[in-house]
């Protein structure tokens, strides 16, 4: 969901009740159970109440499957991928 004059994004439930409001500077969507999310600069990871679970360094982050997913950090010359489980550990 995003608030149309602050162009800000947030969640709702399959109800269409608004359960995250509408403060993150990107969208996101939620992979078992986590949602890398951008907040005035800063990234994170949050659960499905929007408590932050942590804070990340990564350019982006895909789906999480079996509890893995992709990620990068960098700028486009010098992108790095890995792989991360949800405690922030890495894999090359």
């Amino acid at each position: 969901m995003q608030s149309e004059t602050t162009r800000k994004w947030g969640f709702i439930d399959t109800s269409g009740k608004e359960v995250i409001a509408p403060i993150y500077d990107s969208n996101a969507y939620f992979s078992e159970g986590l949602a890398f999310v951008d907040l005035n600069g800063k990234k994170m990871f949050i659960d499905k109440t929007g408590k932050v679970i942590r804070e990340a360094d990564y350019r982006s982050v895909g789906t999480f499957v079996d509890g893995i997913a992709p990620a990068m950090r960098g700028e486009v010359e010098f992108m790095q991928s890995f792989y991360i489980d949800k405690e922030g550990n890495e894999y090359y």
